[in-house]
């Protein structure tokens, strides 16, 4: 056998390698920002107990829309003045003519009263010339829907923001609709005396006792601020 060949016989120092290694380069130890802290047990719970209460929130807020009544009136009465005769001509005692009050239905003010205490803010909604109501109803369904958007962990700081803020804007808005009652109020008395006639009944002489929230308002100014309540303990 030939030495040159023999395997034996070969150094391992002077045997190229059939694999070469890749070189050396240096590398670069830069240290790398600390990581946030995870959340301790107490602001999860914290943030649970935030979501739990905004989510019972936005639920009485949609039951709210179907509960009666949205308002509560103990008396409504038109308080008619008597009818007196004026001279509309010059002159003398023979010229001129009388007018007369415009006398309304006995019937209008029950009327009216019943229509209150039979609808909630859906059937407002429906059949009130207002967009108050329609703006009431869509602005609690839709932080509802934050909040369950919120619950379900994406993106939960911002739509409990926008749940806030659709909490904020019903209650503002449910305490602008009450202010308005009187106007609804003689609105609704002059349709019910007069359906063709968009005449407008004078404070004056206009009677109201015990107007107050209906359950439907209470249920829906609890449930706005539970959810504002919720947010601010999340957030």
């Amino acid at each position: 056998m030939n030495v040159a060949t023999d395997p034996t016989t070969l150094d391992p120092q002077t045997v190229p390698p059939l694999y070469p290694a890749p070189p050396m380069v240096p590398v670069d130890f830069t240290r790398l920002d600390s990581l946030p802290p995870p959340p301790t047990k107490e602001n999860a719970a914290l943030i649970r107990a935030g979501m739990m209460i905004a989510t019972l929130g936005s639920v009485a807020l949609v039951l709210s829309l179907f509960i009666v009544p949205w308002f509560s009136v103990g008396e409504i009465s038109v308080v008619q003045p008597s009818a007196q005769s004026q001279r509309v001509g010059g002159g003398g005692s023979g010229g001129g003519g009388t007018s007369s009050q415009t006398t309304f239905s006995g019937f209008a003010p029950r009327i009216v009263q019943r229509d209150i205490h039979d609808f909630g803010l859906a059937g407002w909604a429906s059949s009130r010339r207002e967009q108050r109501a329609i703006a009431i109803a869509a602005l609690a369904l839709l932080t509802q829907a934050a909040v369950f958007l919120g619950s379900g962990r994406y993106r939960w700081r911002l739509f409990f923001v926008l749940a806030g803020c659709g909490a904020l804007a019903t209650l503002a808005l449910a305490l602008i609709d009450f202010q308005r009652l009187d106007d609804l109020i003689r609105a609704r008395i002059a349709l019910a005396t007069s359906p063709t006639s968009n005449a407008v009944i004078n404070a004056s002489v206009l009677k109201i006792v015990g107007a107050r929230p209906g359950l439907g308002m209470i249920v829906l100014l609890a449930g706005a601020g539970c959810v504002l309540l919720g947010a601010a303990i999340a957030l």
